[in-house]
């Protein structure tokens, strides 16, 4: 039912006002406080996307948005979480519905994407690694290495940036835990930064090989292979 009500909703140019100000007032209401909350509350963000993306691109609270989805990630399990992915991913890069729908909404407003993303990229990051290495279920892990793959893909200096800050702190679950060698570390950060990218497929299997090397599922030389 979500889906037709946003998509009748937002064909009406008179209603754009008042989904604009409920997105402001709903954000700021700790979102994470209920578990059914936070599912919904990023799928209708995605169905926005999908059909007006200018409301989620131009909403003056983008970036607690953004942050919320970090929180949803670290805190949450399953729908909630997979729901706030999804949403990260198709923020920065679209998935063929949303550009079907309207991708000259993305090109007008990537100054806004990328202040977003620059502003809080560290915090994403850190999210998703510090998640994959313990909380997340199996089925999200292939979610996971698609968001690092858009970020990475997107923003590939800034990623490499995010992504050696989170090592260089001892408290890093899979550092603290001795899965992560030094050695590990600068293979990660090799792929990660590497130019020409790997290839969105390549990135998105290499990440779910890490996921298993952090949780001491795999040694680290399975990362030798996307070298």
């Amino acid at each position: 039912m979500l889906t037709p009500a946003v998509r009748l909703w937002c064909t009406g140019a008179s209603n754009r006002h008042y989904l604009r100000a409920a997105f402001c007032r709903g954000e700021g209401r700790r979102i994470g406080d209920y578990p059914e909350v936070p599912a919904a509350f990023f799928e209708l963000a995605h169905q926005y996307l999908i059909w007006a993306p200018e409301i989620i691109l131009t909403v003056p609270v983008l970036s607690d948005i953004f942050r919320a989805a970090a929180v949803v990630i670290l805190h949450q399990e399953g729908q909630s979480t997979r729901c706030a992915l999804e949403f990260v991913t198709n923020f920065i890069v679209p998935d063929e519905a949303l550009v079907k729908s309207s991708h000259s909404a993305w090109k007008r407003n990537w100054s806004l994407i990328e202040q977003c993303v620059y502003e809080n990229g560290q915090t994403i990051v850190s999210a998703l690694l510090i998640a994959a290495c313990d909380i997340l279920p199996p089925q999200l892990h292939r979610a996971v290495a698609k968001a690092m793959s858009v970020l990475c893909s997107s923003f590939p200096s800034h990623a490499g940036q995010w992504v050696a800050s989170i090592f260089r702190h001892p408290e890093f679950p899979a550092i603290q835990s001795g899965a992560l060698r030094p050695i590990d570390q600068g293979r990660f950060l090799e792929l990660v930064t590497r130019q020409p990218a790997l290839p969105i497929a390549r990135f998105q299997d290499m990440m779910v090989e890490f996921i298993s090397v952090m949780r001491k599922r795999s040694n680290g030389d399975v990362l030798l292979a996307y070298r």
